[in-house]
C-alpha cells in the first residue's frame, strides 16, 4: 500500500513541483556558517535562487557522517561560540523573511538527548522548521521519538542508502514522511565524481513502495550531477559541501550572487 503525503510546507511545495513538471534542489547549509549574520544571507541567498526548500545543519562536535568541508566548518562555528538559542534565531529570522520556503533540520541525536528530545524539537519547530532528520539515530530507535515528532506535525525525513535491502526500506517508510533522503554511496558527504550503480535499482524499489519524493544527495556539486540524479529517476537533489565550498572560496561582497547563480543553474538543469 503507498503511503500518502501530509499537507506540510513540503508537501505543498512537491505538490507545487509536481503541477509544474519539476524537480526539488534543497542546498545545505550548517548554521552559523560562515558566520551568524552571513548564514542568513546565505539562506535567503538560496531562496532567492530558487532552492525549493532548505536543509540546515547544527554544528557539532563529532559529525561522522560528514566530510572533511563540513567537519572543518562545524568546528569552526562550534568555537566561536555557537550555540543552539543561536540556531533558533537563526530560523526564526530565515522563516520570517521567507513564509514558505520548507526546512528541514539535519541534526545528530546526541543534541536533542543533552536537551530533552521532546522540549529540543518543539523549540525548534515554533521557531519554522518543518522537518527533522536524525542524521545517526538508529531505525530500531526511531519508535521512542518518532510520538514526540508526530504530535509537533514535524515530518521525519528518512535517509535510504543504495545498500538497504528492500525489507529495511518498508520499516523506513513506516516513519518516513516529507521526502526520502537517499544517499548517492555509502560513506560521508563530500564532493565526488562516481556514484553507486545501484541508485537506479534503489530509485525503483523506492518508487514501488511509496509516493513520497525521493531524494539524492551526497556527492552532487554540479548541474551535470545533479542532472544524472533526474536520469536515474530521483525527484530532485539536495547539495551541501559544494555550497560550503562556494562559502568558502567567494569574497564576501559576491558571495550571495555566486550562491543565487549557482541555485539557479542546478534549478535550470534539473527542470
Amino acid at each position: 500500500m503507498k503511503t500518502v503525503k501530509n499537507k506540510s510546507r513540503l508537501a505543498e511545495a512537491f505538490l507545487k513541483l509536481n503541477q509544474e513538471g519539476k524537480k526539488a534542489f534543497i542546498p545545505f547549509n550548517l548554521l552559523g556558517y560562515p558566520d551568524k549574520k552571513s548564514s542568513i544571507a546565505v539562506l535567503k541567498a538560496l531562496v532567492e535562487g530558487g532552492a525549493t526548500a532548505l536543509e540546515l545543519g547544527l554544528p557539532f562536535s563529532d559529525p561522522m557522517a560528514d566530510g572533511p568541508l563540513i567537519q572543518k566548518a562545524s568546528h569552526s562555528v562550534l568555537e566561536s561560540g555557537f550555540s543552539i538559542a543561536d540556531a533558533i534565531e537563526i530560523i526564526k529570522e530565515v522563516r520570517s523573511a521567507c513564509p514558505d520556503t520548507p526546512i528541514n533540520l539535519l541534526t545528530y541525536f546526541n543534541l536533542a538527548l543533552s536537551k530533552g528530545v521532546e522540549s529540543f524539537l518543539t523549540s525548534f519547530k515554533e521557531a519554522g522548521v518543518d522537518a527533522v532528520t536524525f542524521v545517526d539515530l538508529p531505525l530500531e530507535e526511531m519508535d521512542e521519538i518518532y510520538g514526540y515528532i508526530k504530535s509537533l506535525e514535524l515530518d521525519s525525513v528518512m535517509l535510504i542508502s543504495p545498500l538497504t535491502p528492500p525489507h529495511r526500506i518498508d520499516e523506513i517508510l513506516k516513519y518516513a514522511r516529507g521526502f526520502l533522503y537517499l544517499v548517492s554511496r555509502a560513506g560521508t558527504t563530500g564532493m565526488q565524481e562516481t556514484y553507486s550503480n545501484k541508485l537506479e535499482e534503489v530509485l525503483n524499489t523506492i518508487k514501488e513502495r511509496t509516493e513520497l519524493p525521493a531524494l539524492v544527495g551526497f556527492g552532487i556539486s554540479s548541474p551535470e550531477q545533479a542532472k544524472m540524479m533526474i536520469a536515474c529517476g530521483a525527484d530532485g537533489v539536495i547539495v551541501g559541501s559544494k555550497i560550503l565550498d562556494i562559502i568558502e572560496k567567494s569574497d564576501p561582497k559576491d558571495l550571495q550572487k555566486e550562491l543565487v547563480c549557482f541555485t539557479q543553474k542546478i534549478v535550470a538543469a534539473i527542470s
